[in-house]
């Protein structure tokens, strides 16, 4: 096997047509193509990247893609969009051999290596934590997990196991907002790359209108994030995965939801609604609707990404653990990196990240 690292936007777009037989072992879409070149040029400067590949006999066989962060807890190679967005990832690799040898040239990096949010049960920590004490050290600590929805059932027998408060204050909900308002419209686009634009505009002005545009944090005030939506919202809208859901009560647009379609799950990256609406509960109906529509296209599961937060609990979900991976290998940077991070509040401030509910 031979290793290599890729350094520039033009080197991960020329592994496209390889990328793909990897990303399918995954089954993720944050280790699709589209996710991580999207990520490299909306949250990263290009200097940043650290891209290590493998190949086996010529063949694509690994990819850890990294970028090397500087500032903050310090001097880190992290995930690609890993610590703006904070949504699980991994590497590819198609073999146990590819993934030593991807573990190997990571290393020989030199630098000391912080992966946020590992499904619990990857082969990526074993591997790491398996390696010689002559090369580094491995530190695991419990990351904040994510919900799921199981779908692969029908939906009304799904509803038969929901609370009847929380069905009782989605349809009281829908009958109150007529009332005052006019009638409910749910509605599932499958938008075009020409439609991605006006939508995200949309989506901006119902974050402004609540506690997103008081803090700060929405789309329309973060640069980085709407670059990073428009760019890979319009590729997943190429590849046809990108679906958005939105309410409406009479004339106004209530809520919206931001998913794609991939691996035979839905994947609910952000929900919006219109606060002044809040009473009837927008946000969940938008929500409760996308969880439908998961069920009825056949898929197995919806899958929330960010953190888990309480007010998923209400449709029974399924927990996803996850780990945070600290690794220093026993070089100059590593030996400096251990120093630095003991003497920081390093895995406090880490520990305590957590993203705003999409």
């Amino acid at each position: 096997m031979a290793s290599s690292v890729v350094t520039s936007i033009d080197g991960i777009q020329a592994l496209r047509s390889e990328w793909e037989p990897l990303a399918s072992l995954a089954g993720s879409p944050m280790l699709d193509h589209e996710w991580v070149i999207s990520c490299a040029e909306a949250l990263h400067e290009e200097r940043q990247l650290r891209l290590v590949v493998t190949r086996a006999r010529g063949t694509l066989s690994g990819v850890a893609p990294l970028v090397l962060e500087v500032g903050g807890p310090g001097r880190h190679l992290v995930l690609l969009g890993g610590s703006r967005l904070y949504e699980p990832g991994g590497w590819l690799f198609s073999t146990e051999a590819a993934l030593a040898e991807l573990t190997a040239a990571v290393i020989d990096l030199g630098a000391p290596l912080l992966l946020h949010r590992i499904p619990s049960d990857a082969r990526l920590a074993g591997s790491l934590t398996a390696l010689p004490r002559t090369r580094g050290v491995t530190i695991l600590r419990r990351a904040s997990p994510s919900l799921a929805v199981n779908t692969s059932g029908t939906w009304s027998d799904y509803c038969s196991r929901l609370s009847r408060r929380t069905l009782r204050k989605f349809s009281d909900g829908i009958v109150a907002a007529e009332r005052a308002l006019g009638p409910a419209h749910i509605e599932q686009l499958q938008p075009g790359p020409a439609d991605v634009g006006p939508l995200l505009e949309m989506f901006a002005e119902l974050e402004l209108s609540g506690w997103k545009g008081r803090q700060g944090s929405s789309i329309g005030q973060r640069q980085d994030l709407a670059r990073f939506l428009e760019v890979y919202c319009r590729r997943a809208a190429e590849r046809r995965e990108l679906r958005i859901m939105m309410l409406s009560f009479g004339s106004q647009v209530a809520a919206a939801e931001i998913s794609v379609d991939a691996y035979g799950r839905r994947w609910g990256l952000k929900i919006a609604f219109r606060e002044a609406l809040a009473v009837y509960a927008p946000g969940l109906q938008v929500v409760h609707a996308s969880i439908r529509a998961a069920f009825e296209g056949g898929m197995t599961a919806y899958e929330f990404l960010g953190s888990a937060e309480e007010w998923q609990h209400r449709w029974r979900p399924e927990t996803r653990e996850y780990q945070m991976i600290l690794t220093y290998p026993w070089s100059l940077p590593g030996l400096f990196g251990v120093c630095r991070d003991s003497g920081t509040a390093l895995w406090r401030r880490v520990a305590r990240r957590r993203v705003q509910a999409t």
